[in-house]
């Protein structure tokens, strides 16, 4: 019998959204991560037409698979890291003795933590490494200092029988029971009827290979389970992340960044449920069966449906900050106009002493008058601080009309 266990975890090298597998930008960014190959194996298809070979995905998220140097005796240990800060360790312990489920979750679990542990140091080297390789204008700012290897979402325990195994009346109980709290108890019986060969349903999962093996299978349910992992994980960190953003663009004193913040929380949710979608279209036909029947169960489009709430959270944020953007813009504006209206009253009141007072000292200037013009008798004859009391007096009123129209528009 072996185990497999299969973990979210948290990583640091992050791309920035909107770089999708079949993209150019993509493309180099996998040339630049093989030139680092002793730490680094990447995953590299050819080139080939959609739906060329069935067999395979012909879309696959992943940037690379990373193993490590030494691993010990019947212990196989590799970590698929995707771009987006959430990866998967995929541990599997070969040749596990015991019929307990309790002690053999146990020993999964705390196997598991302990080799994720001890491969942190390693596994943070290689990304490091691989993150200096990228260009610069494909990552992402590293702000996320909780993201980090040992962070684990959850542990997801599979028991892998051959079909001697399964025959066995230990084993038979050991199924039963290791099933009993999944989606579908009912499962157990099907394994041990031979009427099944799998059950994927929730976190607990069994897997029977047949007296040939048939690892291609056995590959191909752990993948979908895998794939499964990271759509739910990443869209249940984009959550608890677009989450708190909101909360944190509430309190934020500047709105450009509270603004940057929300669009930024939206694009990554859209450009996550955009990649779902295409996942689901390129999978292999079994494997797409398999996947549809695992985020089912774990009611994934629930998941989305709240992410899809709080992106419209995000938008009226984003659409409340606009608006008090361009309230604040229009007030600066009124200000400006306001002063550079009470500087041109001003100078018009002085322009017009000005003016008076020379021609009443010079009458030359209205030689082609039959008289002399009383209006600007009477404004050369003004006091100076008068006239200037005037002009500030019209701003004052004119800025009362103002303020009653915008107020009672």
């Amino acid at each position: 019998m072996r185990i497999v266990t299969i973990s979210p975890i948290f990583t640091p090298l992050r791309l920035k959204p909107g770089i999708d597998p079949r993209s150019v930008m993509y493309r180099e960014i996998l040339q630049a991560i093989t030139t680092r190959r002793d730490l680094i194996t990447a995953d590299q298809e050819d080139e080939e037409g959609d739906y060329d070979n069935l067999e395979k995905d012909g879309y696959d998220l992943r940037l690379f698979e990373w193993r490590p140097k030494s691993e010990e005796a019947g212990v196989r240990a590799r970590y698929h890291i995707y771009p987006n800060g959430v990866s998967i360790a995929q541990i599997e312990f070969d040749d596990v003795n015991g019929r307990d489920p309790h002690k053999l979750e146990d020993y999964a679990k705390d196997e598991t933590r302990r080799i994720i542990d001890d491969h942190a140091a390693e596994l943070e080297k290689a990304l490091t490494s691989a993150a200096k390789s990228i260009p610069a204008q494909y990552r992402e700012r590293q702000d996320h200092r909780d993201d980090r290897p040992t962070r684990i979402n959850w542990i997801a325990r599979a028991l892998v029988f051959s079909d001697a195994e399964r025959k066995e009346p230990a084993c038979q109980a050991l199924i039963e029971e290791w099933l009993l709290h999944t989606a579908h108890p009912e499962d157990a019986q099907k394994l041990i009827n031979g009427d099944t060969d799998h059950s994927m349903t929730w976190v607990r999962y069994v897997i029977v290979e047949n007296a040939t093996g048939r690892p291609e299978k056995t590959r191909m349910l752990l993948s979908a389970m895998r794939i499964a992992q990271f759509f739910y994980a990443s869209q249940k960190a984009l959550n608890d992340q677009t989450q708190a953003t909101i909360s944190r663009a509430y309190f934020v004193k500047n709105i450009r960044r509270a603004e940057k913040m929300l669009v930024d929380a939206r694009a990554k949710m859209q450009m996550l449920r955009i990649q779902y979608g295409v996942q689901q279209n390129f999978l292999n036909r079994n494997k797409r069966r398999i996947f549809d029947e695992i985020v089912k169960v774990w009611d994934f489009e629930a998941l989305i449906e709240n992410g899809a709430r709080m992106n419209e959270a995000c938008s009226a944020r984003i659409n409340e900050i606009s608006g008090a953007r361009r309230e604040r813009s229009a007030v600066v504006t009124d200000i400006i106009l306001a002063v550079i209206g009470f500087l041109a009253v001003i100078d018009v009141s002085l322009g017009l002493t000005e003016y008076s007072r020379e021609v009443m000292s010079r009458p030359v200037l209205e030689y082609t008058d039959n008289q002399p013009s009383r209006i600007l008798s009477a404004v050369a004859s003004v006091d100076i601080d008068f006239m200037l009391l005037g002009g500030a007096l019209s701003i004052i009123l004119l800025i009362g009309i103002y303020g009653y129209w915008k107020i009672n528009k």
